[in-house]
């Protein structure tokens, strides 16, 4: 059965990743520093809400094909990656049991408000939005200004406590991060998915930055 590796290991795909990152004017990845970052998040999810191997793999292909749309616009470029995904895989992944889940994930994961979407769905959006630490900082891009905060961002962790659960952000202890995290534009997304991923799962969303919860 088609895994997520034979995804990231497909020249064409591995090519595009490459460009991706070589046009996008922003300063973090979106090309493969983004999509290892990705798929890690989502092993984590899955350890955390048991996630049966099965749907893992095929979370996990979702995660290696949600970006690949992006070489020529960010404009509908979930659609755009869907498409590729057809056009590389489509063969193979008829034989996976999410098969619509796959591709209709990966075509709807940059629209973050959507609240009622599928729990498979919101597990992609949810993955997605949490890689925002310096690890997905592009080192040689020349304006860091919008996305400062990110460099004091040392890594993310996830975890189940009773019926809460709990995002920590962990960062490098910055004067006022606070501050600088609350008024950034990204942090909307990274709530909004967050917590339409909590409650679709019956869970209270708990944020803390080390370990102490804020209220955004």
């Amino acid at each position: 059965m088609l895994s997520y590796k034979d995804i990231l290991n497909n020249e064409y795909i591995k090519n595009e990743y490459k460009k991706i990152d070589k046009i996008n004017p922003y300063a973090f990845s979106h090309g493969l520093q983004h999509i290892n970052n990705v798929c890690e998040i989502m092993n984590s999810l899955c350890d955390i809400l048991k996630i049966d191997k099965e749907m893992r793999n095929a979370l996990l292909i979702a995660c290696a094909s949600h970006d690949v749309g992006q070489y020529e616009s960010r404009d509908n470029h979930g659609l755009k990656a869907k498409m590729i995904v057809q056009e590389l895989f489509d063969n193979e992944l008829k034989e996976n049991k999410y098969y619509k889940d796959i591709l209709y994930s990966i075509e709807v994961h940059d629209k973050k408000n959507d609240k009622e979407d599928s729990l498979f769905a919101l597990l992609l959006k949810c993955a997605d939005s949490l890689d925002f630490s310096k690890k997905r900082l592009e080192p040689n891009h020349s304006d860091l200004s919008l996305y400062r905060p990110w460099e004091d961002i040392d890594d993310i962790k996830i975890d189940l406590n009773d019926n809460c659960f709990i995002l920590n952000i962990i960062t490098n202890g910055k004067e006022n991060f606070k501050e600088r995290f609350i008024e950034q534009k990204f942090t909307k997304k990274i709530v909004i998915s967050f917590t339409n991923l909590s409650r679709k799962l019956n869970l209270i969303p708990i944020i803390k930055i080390d370990n102490k919860e804020i209220i955004i």
